[in-house]
């Protein structure tokens, strides 16, 4: 399913509620693990996904949402978290 239907739903369905919290990003070239992904498809994903490395973007990502949310790691001086590591 395209990625822009899925944010539309969750934009109607938990943003319409004036007490939750929705942050929505899509990353590209990401699969729904957060994985560099070739083509995206099952096959892929059930295959050797599992060995790729994370999305760019992906951890950068994490780290603002937790800064957003009061927390202070990775932003003492250090780098944030995954910057650099590479998953393989």
């Amino acid at each position: 399913m395209p990625s822009i239907i899925i944010v539309h739903g969750y934009r109607e369905t938990i943003g319409a509620n004036p007490d939750a919290e929705l942050i929505v990003r899509s990353i590209p070239g990401a699969n729904h693990m957060l994985r560099q992904a070739r083509t995206g498809g099952v096959r892929e994903q059930n295959t050797e996904s599992w060995d790729w490395p994370y999305a760019e973007g992906y951890f950068e990502s994490m780290a603002d949402w937790l800064v957003a949310k009061g927390s202070t790691l990775g932003r003492s001086g250090g780098p944030s978290p995954g910057v650099g590591v590479k998953y393989r």
